[in-house]
């Protein structure tokens, strides 16, 4: 959908400078700043692409930064802390599912947090169980199953 709407993507790339304006002016570049080429011949302890200073100026109307994420578990450290005061209110364990266990995507989330639900009285529901394939077999299917 990008592509359709003429919408440029540079992927791989750190900014170094924006400034801003009507048009904003934005200098990127990539990890190794040489357009990625690649030395010919290796030598040993050394990076195979060479540093250097290489930019690349854009003039656009809005940047998006799709940078890095952490996970939130703040809450999830504060109640582990305070492990103490489980056993008062009946709270045996506290465990992290989603973005509060490492980032990903939803659909991810949302599996984790319904696979911690089902296998929650396991004996650790943070590290999943094997996973239960079920099989019927042709003589003991019931009508109809096929």
């Amino acid at each position: 959908m990008l592509h359709e709407k003429n919408i440029a993507c540079y992927a791989g790339m750190w900014i170094e400078e924006i400034e801003g304006g009507n048009c904003l002016k934005v200098r990127i570049y990539d990890f190794a700043r040489d357009g990625s080429v690649r030395t010919t011949d290796p030598v040993a302890g050394e990076p195979i692409r060479a540093q250097g200073t290489a930019t690349t100026g854009l003039e656009v109307d809005s940047v998006v930064l799709v940078t890095a994420r952490m996970a939130n578990d703040g809450l999830c450290k504060n109640l582990r802390a305070r492990k103490q005061d489980w056993v008062a209110h009946d709270i045996r364990g506290v465990y992290q599912a989603g973005d509060c266990y490492a980032p990903r995507m939803l659909v991810e989330a949302i599996y984790e947090g319904h696979r911690i639900a089902r296998e929650f009285e396991s004996s650790n529901p943070q590290h999943p169980l094997p996973f239960k394939r079920e099989r019927l077999l042709w003589e003991q299917a019931p009508e109809g199953a096929y």
